[in-house]
């Protein structure tokens, strides 16, 4: 693609890309904003710490979490779900 794209092109998605970026880890980010908001609008004082985007997602060069620590992460959500649920009655 690149040999059949000009140099003035190829200047013009590089410039695209910096205001309005694509692909894997742009996307990544999305959803873990979507994902940051809802978990941390359920918290309460009680509640552990702020969560961030990026903990909803893991980086392609990064391992995999072991089955414990994923267990732990699904307790600590849900604890505050449900947390939630109970204040609102």
């Amino acid at each position: 693609m690149l040999s059949e794209m000009s140099a003035g092109e190829l200047q013009g998605w590089w410039s695209y890309y910096n205001i309005e970026p694509w692909g894997y880890d742009m996307e990544n980010t999305r959803a873990g904003v979507v994902a940051a908001a809802s978990f941390n609008s359920r918290r309460t004082k009680k509640s552990q710490a702020v969560v961030k985007p990026d903990d909803f997602f893991r980086k392609p060069d990064a391992p995999a979490a072991s089955p414990q620590k994923m267990r732990q992460t699904m307790e600590v959500l849900m604890a505050n779900i449900n947390a939630k649920q109970v204040d609102n009655g």
